[in-house]
């Protein structure tokens, strides 16, 4: 994928209006490994249609159904059925992770292959839209996927980026199901749900 300009940012986070942020480097549910290099598996798990409009990519593969039934994805009319009517949002939930422990520390070849799987369901994903990354490590691997280098587009939680083809790329933070009620938990999850509106608005302007 080649770029003529730089990707543009159309939402970004009250931080980023008093300052630069610093980038920090690097319908049914289907379950598969898929061999690497080292002694663990990559697991990738897929819930929602391939032609649904939004796609969120994290790694805790734990906190998947925990996250379909939050109260802000419902509240933001976000289904991961096929949306029976132009009102609710198509959405397809993708986790990938090197075990089933989700804090496990991703190796290159990890990213490497989660990007390849990412790549292949961007492809299939004709009605795609916007990408909700849920994490750091996910905005590395959706970029890998694109093709994007990773210095043209850093990680910034909350904000909502168009690329020059047209995708939106929404950046949030980390979630599982192990940190979602203490404090830094609490302060994600609400910042999440600010974001979710933003991508409701993204996807339909009018209402």
């Amino acid at each position: 994928m080649t770029f003529a300009s730089p990707p543009e940012t159309i939402v970004t986070t009250d931080d980023d209006a008093n300052g630069e942020a610093s980038f920090i480097s690097p319908g049914s549910v289907l379950e598969k490994k898929i061999p690497v290099l080292g002694t663990e598996p990559v697991v990738t798990e897929s819930l929602g249609p391939l032609s649904a409009e939004l796609l969120v990519v994290g790694l805790d593969s734990t906190f998947a159904t925990h996250f379909t039934e939050m109260d802000i994805i419902q509240d933001a009319g976000i289904t991961f059925d096929a949306a029976p009517d132009e009102a609710l949002i198509s959405a397809r939930l993708t986790y990938a992770l090197t075990s089933d422990a989700p804090d496990t520390i991703l190796l290159p070849e990890d990213f490497e292959i989660r990007a390849t799987k990412l790549s292949a369901e961007v492809r299939n994903m004709h009605n795609l839209k916007l990408v909700l990354v849920l994490g750091v490590s996910a905005h590395v691997a959706v970029l890998e996927a694109c093709g994007i280098p990773l210095t043209r587009m850093d990680y910034r939680p909350g904000n909502i980026t168009r690329l020059p083809d047209g995708l939106l790329i929404a950046d949030g933070s980390h979630l599982s199901s192990t940190n979602i009620e203490n404090t830094l938990g609490k302060e994600r999850l609400a910042a999440l749900a600010a974001l979710i509106v933003n991508v409701r608005n993204a996807l339909r302007p009018n209402g």
